[in-house]
């Protein structure tokens, strides 16, 4: 607890006696008890107290021997300011024989605690000799020191015999000053006076409320970047769709892994739903026996027309390479699809895969309002389960949390990690199927010399290009607005750019590269959504398996304005 003093004063209650005209009878003044008229804030811990508090005031010699005390008095403290009367009601009288004591002072105590230092007292020694003053009365003045009479103004006589009337003033007639009636036109207005000397300050009000707040000062500079945080632990590996002929190996893969036989067409997985560590007894078949004609579906309603993309700009005519070998006819599989989320108001068809709960789940058959997650935690005979969600990497430890700092310039890539052993991928033939058939992919070489030959179905009206990034350096390729899939033969780590995700609402781009390592980022800095459905860094890299027979990954791209979606 502190306490500041706005001022502390000595004076006198009623010290002089009235003055009164000649004649008048004059009582005789006996002087008054002193007075200390003392004032102070008080504030606990920083705050200005309101409330009632117990003060105890001392007046101490210069050897700090008490000569006058007041015993406790309950003072009120408004907003921490108080006033009291030393001397004054309710205290024991201050001994007169203080009032020409030099080097008094002041002591406080309030609630018992003694506050420090001692407040300076100094004596009025005028109002003392007010009392005590003698000898005879000269001037304009007569009588005695308690029977004082004015008997002159400026040395002329005053007439104390005329008693004045309401509204009359002091007239001098030209021997003395009577009592008349002031008479006459106002006179015209005086020239201002010069301005006063400032008075004294007075003591602190209380505290007014608190004013509206004020206009916000400008953005301050940008801080220097704070120093970054330790790297985290690294998390686990994610799933992988493995493939081969046959049944795969009891020690092949890992849980939540899936495996395709690309001999028998059967996807196998995920491992471990069963019984941890092992796969499935028995793989499902994506080749259904040819049926019966069914009779013709109701029309579904008209969906939604999507948004018209910019036309890009022609590009120049490639050289027609050579008519490669026409490979085998593989067998024919379901059209895959990446529809984005689950959702009950979408009718979606055989192969049309979607993400619910960091998983990803292929359609069996055609469905409306049938939950993914749901079936296959139950019959699972609509819906199978394509891509099970990682767990997630133990948290790494949080650094000290610096300045926000300016963006800063987009780091070097970093070193590409050791290679696997490479296949030979080569693209024989590109051929547009009819609309609505499924696409296909064959191979007319061999496992480690692989030759494909692609037939596309015509797709709905939007960007339909491909376009191949050939070469063996590192360069970068930002797709198009007609570009509908970018096959990469590169072999120099390309970097793959998506557009801006914001104009680019509900399409679907297809990323097709075979045995070598690229980069998927985009030209926004948008994040990249994985098939786990968590916001991973800007840049995605990708190193197919060496059991991969066909080593080229399809990566289906999906923007809903905000992200791109990689599954």
């Amino acid at each position: 607890m502190r306490i500041e003093c706005t001022f502390v004063t000595l004076a006198l209650i009623g010290l002089a006696p009235g003055l009164h005209g000649q004649g008048a009878p004059a009582a005789v003044v006996a002087p008054p008890s002193p007075a200390v008229a003392y004032q102070g804030r008080l504030t606990e811990a920083g705050l200005p107290v309101t409330g009632t508090r117990s003060f105890t005031f001392s007046i101490l010699d210069a050897q700090a021997n008490e000569l006058w005390n007041s015993g406790p008095q309950n003072v009120a403290v408004n907003n921490g300011l108080y006033a009291v009367e030393l001397g004054g009601t309710g205290m024991p009288a201050i001994p007169t024989s203080l009032l020409g004591t030099p080097t008094l002072k002041l002591h406080l105590a309030i609630n018992g605690t003694a506050l420090a230092p001692d407040t300076d007292l100094v004596p009025a020694l005028q109002a003392r000799s007010a009392f005590e003053f003698s000898g005879p009365l000269a001037g304009d003045v007569g009588g005695t020191q308690n029977a004082t009479v004015v008997l002159r103004l400026a040395g002329v006589p005053l007439d104390t015999a005329t008693a004045p009337a309401v509204g009359q003033a002091l007239v001098y007639n030209g021997s003395s000053w009577s009592p008349a009636t002031v008479a006459g036109a106002p006179g015209p207005q005086g020239p201002q006076g010069p301005v006063g000397p400032a008075g004294p300050t007075g003591a602190t009000g209380p505290q007014g409320p608190i004013g509206l707040p004020g206009i916000a000062g400008p953005q301050g500079p940008v801080g220097a970047t704070g120093p970054a945080g330790s790297q985290g632990l690294t998390g686990p590996s994610g799933r992988t769709l493995l493939n081969g002929t046959g049944v795969p190996a009891a020690a092949l893969g890992a849980d939540g892994d899936f495996y395709l036989d690309t001999a028998a067409s059967l996807l196998y997985g995920p491992k471990g739903l069963v019984t941890a560590g092992a796969w499935p007894a028995a793989g499902t078949s994506l080749i259904g026996p040819a049926g019966a004609t069914g009779p013709q579906g109701v029309t579904g309603p008209q969906g939604l027309q999507g948004l018209q993309g910019p036309t890009g700009a022609t590009g120049a005519t490639g050289a027609t390479g050579p008519q490669g070998l026409q490979g085998p006819t593989g067998p024919q599989g379901p059209p895959v699809r990446f529809q984005g989320a689950w959702s009950n108001a979408t009718v979606y068809a055989i192969g049309d895969t979607v993400s619910e709960g960091g998983a990803s789940y292929i359609a069996l058959t055609a469905n409306f309002n049938v939950d993914a997650a749901t079936d296959v935690a139950g019959s699972g005979t609509t819906w199978a389960l394509l891509a099970a969600r990682g767990a997630t990497g133990p948290q790494g430890a949080t650094g000290t949390t610096g300045a926000t700092g300016p963006q800063g310039a987009t780091g070097a890539t970093g070193a590409t990690g050791p290679a696997g052993t490479a296949a030979t991928v080569t693209v024989g033939t590109t051929t547009t199927g009819a609309s609505g058939s499924s696409a296909s992919v064959t191979n007319s070489g061999t496992s480690s010399a692989a030759v494909l030959n692609f037939t596309l179905p015509q797709g709905p009206s939007g960007p339909t290009a491909v376009h191949v990034v050939p070469g063996s350096s590192a360069t970068t390729y930002v797709v198009g607005a007609n570009d509908r899939m970018v096959v990469v033969t590169n072999t120099g780590t390309p970097t793959i750019t998506l557009p801006d995700p914001a104009p680019n609402v509900g399409r679907m781009i297809y990323v097709m590269a075979g045995g070598n390592h690229f980069t998927l980022n985009c030209t926004t800095g948008s994040p990249i959504q994985d098939g786990t459905g968590t916001t991973s860094s800007t840049t995605f890299a990708m190193t197919p398996s060496l059991t991969i027979a066909y080593p080229y990954w399809t990566l289906i791209c999906v923007s809903d304005g905000s992200n791109w979606y990689v599954n």
